[in-house]
Formats: C-alpha cells, sequence, structure tokens
C-alpha cells in the first residue's frame, strides 16, 4: 500500500483557487576540471643566452571533474611580475594530460634565452592554457616563481693543468716520452673550437722567447661545456743542441676556430716538478747493450747506477736488465770486479752487474794498452843491501 503525504495547508489553498503548484528542486553543482600549476623544487639560479636548460613545472586538477586533453605551457622573462606583451618568451611545450580530480603531472619545459636580452635579474612567470585547446571549465592560469632568474653573459675562461710529465731525466733525441695537459672550462658557456698545447723547457717559469718548445699537440677539436675538462696529449722529444741543465716544463694552451677565452691568464701550466736535461750520445753497441760517451766536461758529477762520473767518463747501459756501469778512464788498476772495456778503462761493475760469471764482458778489439815503463835500478842501502821497488821490505 502507498502513503502519501498529508497536503498541506498551501497546496490546498491554490487546489483551491486553481492555481499553479510549483515543486522545490533538489541542490545541484556543476562539475568541471580546474588547472592549477607550480614551479618545481630545483629553479635555475642562472640562464646564460644559448645555453639550453630545463624548468620543472607540475600541472594539478583542482577541479571535480577530469581534465583530458592538450594544454599549453609557457615560461616568460618579465621585468616585473605581470605578464603582458612586452615579456620575451624563453619555453614552451604543449602536452596531452589526463588527470581525474586531485591528480597531478610533472612537465620538463625547455628553455633557451636568446642572445639579444640584456643581462639582469628578471622575474620567471609560467602560463598555463587548456581552455583554448578545450578542457571544458579550466581557466588560463598565471603563476610567478618565488625567486628572480638572473641572466648572465656568456662567458668561456680556459684554465691549463699539467697532471703527466715526462721522465725526470731526459735525453735529446731518445723515444718520445709522454705529456698530457688537462684544460679545463671555468665558464658558464661551452668553449667549442679548437685548442693547441705547446710545451717548453724554460729556466725559470715565465714564459718568454728564450724558452726552447719541445712539443705540441697540434690543433685539437674540443667541446667542453661549462665546468667540464678534457685531456690532451703531446709526445715529447728534445731537439738536439739542448744545453745539459735543469728546466721548469711549461705547457701554454691557445685556442682558435670561435673560442673566445675571456681570461688567457690561467691558460700557462708549469710543471710540479722539473727535469733534468742530460746529453748522451750512443757510442757503440756490443753484446750486452749499448756502450755510451758523456759530453766532455758536461756531465761531470752525474749519478749513475750508484757510481758517479769523471770527465769524458764512459757508460754501458745494459739493454736486457737496465744495469749500468761506468769507467772514469783514470788509469788506474781495476778493483778485483772490474773488466777492460773497448777504450782501454775501465769497467766499475758498482753500477751494474759486469765481471760476473753469468755473461761474457765486452769484446776488447782494440790494440793493447802500452808496456809500463821499467823499473828503476837496484839502490844499495847503507847496510851493503840491495832492494827493489817491485815491493817487499827492505
Amino acid at each position: 500500500m502507498r502513503i502519501k503525504s498529508a497536503p498541506s495547508c498551501a497546496d490546498s489553498q491554490a487546489r483551491a483557487s486553481n492555481l499553479p503548484v510549483i515543486e522545490r528542486l533538489e541542490n545541484r553543482r556543476l562539475m568541471s576540471a580546474s588547472l592549477f600549476g607550480s614551479f618545481g623544487s630545483h629553479l635555475p639560479a642562472a640562464l646564460v643566452p644559448s645555453v639550453k636548460k630545463s624548468v620543472s613545472i607540475q600541472i594539478t586538477n583542482t577541479g571535480d571533474a577530469p581534465a583530458a586533453g592538450p594544454v599549453n605551457v609557457n615560461l616568460y622573462l618579465s621585468a616585473d611580475a605581470s605578464l603582458d606583451s612586452g615579456d620575451v618568451l624563453i619555453g614552451h611545450v604543449s602536452r596531452n594530460i589526463h588527470l581525474k580530480p586531485g591528480k597531478h603531472s610533472a612537465v620538463a619545459v625547455g628553455v633557451n634565452v636568446p642572445a639579444s636580452l640584456a643581462p639582469g635579474n628578471y622575474e620567471l612567470i609560467l602560463s598555463i592554457d587548456g581552455t583554448s585547446t578545450g578542457i571544458a571549465g579550466s581557466t588560463p592560469l598565471i603563476a610567478v616563481a618565488p625567486t628572480a632568474i638572473q641572466v648572465q653573459q656568456p662567458v668561456v675562461d680556459l684554465l691549463a693543468n699539467i697532471i703527466e710529465l715526462p721522465l725526470k731525466t731526459v735525453t735529446p733525441g731518445n723515444s718520445a716520452q709522454r705529456a698530457v695537459v688537462r684544460v679545463a672550462n671555468l665558464g658558464n658557456a661551452p668553449a667549442k673550437g679548437r685548442a693547441t698545447v705547446t710545451w717548453y723547457l724554460s729556466t725559470d717559469t715565465a714564459l718568454d722567447s728564450s724558452d726552447i718548445i719541445i712539443a705540441s699537440s697540434g690543433s685539437m677539436a674540443i667541446h667542453l661545456g661549462a665546468h667540464k675538462t678534457q685531456d690532451i696529449q703531446s709526445l715529447v722529444t728534445l731537439p738536439a743542441g739542448v744545453p745539459v741543465g735543469t728546466y721548469e716544463v711549461l705547457a701554454q694552451v691557445s685556442a682558435s676556430h670561435g673560442i673566445n677565452d675571456a681570461n688567457p691568464s690561467n691558460n700557462l701550466a708549469i710543471g710540479d716538478s722539473t727535469i733534468d736535461v742530460v746529453n748522451v750520445a750512443e757510442h757503440r753497441r756490443g753484446s750486452r747493450g749499448r756502450l755510451v760517451e758523456f759530453d766532455h766536461e758536461e756531465c761531470v758529477g752525474i749519478d749513475v747506477g750508484g757510481a758517479v762520473l769523471a770527465a769524458g767518463g764512459v757508460l754501458w747501459i745494459d739493454d736486457n736488465s737496465g744495469d749500468t756501469g761506468t769507467s772514469d778512464n783514470s788509469g788506474a788498476l781495476p778493483p778485483s770486479d772490474t773488466t777492460i772495456d773497448p777504450s782501454g778503462g775501465t769497467w766499475d761493475s758498482s753500477g751494474g752487474d759486469f765481471g760476473s760469471s753469468d755473461s761474457a764482458p765486452p769484446p776488447d778489439n782494440s790494440a793493447p794498452p802500452p808496456d809500463p815503463a821499467p823499473d828503476p835500478a837496484p839502490v844499495s842501502d847503507p847496510g851493503g843491501s840491495e832492494y827493489s821497488s817491485n815491493g817487499g821490505d827492505f
């Protein structure tokens, strides 16, 4: 049985007077999407013309209906916090979104500042528009970044640092040795072009026309982003005629082909240790290795294999073991563990293993030395006896 409620007094009066009855409507709410935009937690502290970066944006649907369709996201640089026609567009992206109420999505917007924009501080303004692309109920949104963005002039600043030097002792004409310079870009813009590293020997730490060029890397292509490094290798061979001595090693980086280095003063690198130049010429080769001779008085006192060379000394280098021996050409009697070298002097095995039983000494192809002077005539002592200078007691 269906029970009807009793008619109200107003209804009874309306029916009695034949007036129309107006019924009360239920409460209704219009459902719509609403987009809200905000900046990510890591905004770039500075922007540089021609240097691409990205800004993270978060789009949230704060409405009560799904937001589905494309949205346009734009970023502007402005002298104030109001978006107008004078502001500079630096980034744009269009994304298809499908966000339920209360959900959000992250969007990365690439930015590129035009070179014509003057350096200075600017407001970063975000514009999100879904209305023009068909998202019902959404309205264009404008948001301003919490901190200003600094636009900087692009700068390239190359820094040279020697990270690998030739051996401490080098000889003109010997095999090439590796030397390496690390080039760093301290600037805020990429260094793209070519660079050459030139190596010098110098008697001081200042580069001048008297310094001796010992190597060059040649023109090398480099592409260094801000705060990036690149190693450039060279092969060092000392030219003939380099004076014997101790030298500083300098490396100069020269940039070209579009690289405008703002600070050339830090392009010169100085080695953290000196190198000694020793002039040694190969004399002959034997079964044990090479026999080499130092240049006259220039290398007196050079320590080779534990022995010190005298003037005009000769050095034996064992190619197999790396051992060395020396001859001072003094004519003195050899110690027990020595052999005779081809030039007539004596080999001192204190710097190597010469005279040992496991290998033969160098061949003696030279003429025998002259006979020593004859002994003096016998001399009589006061007691009538004779003695000789050959040795022994009187």
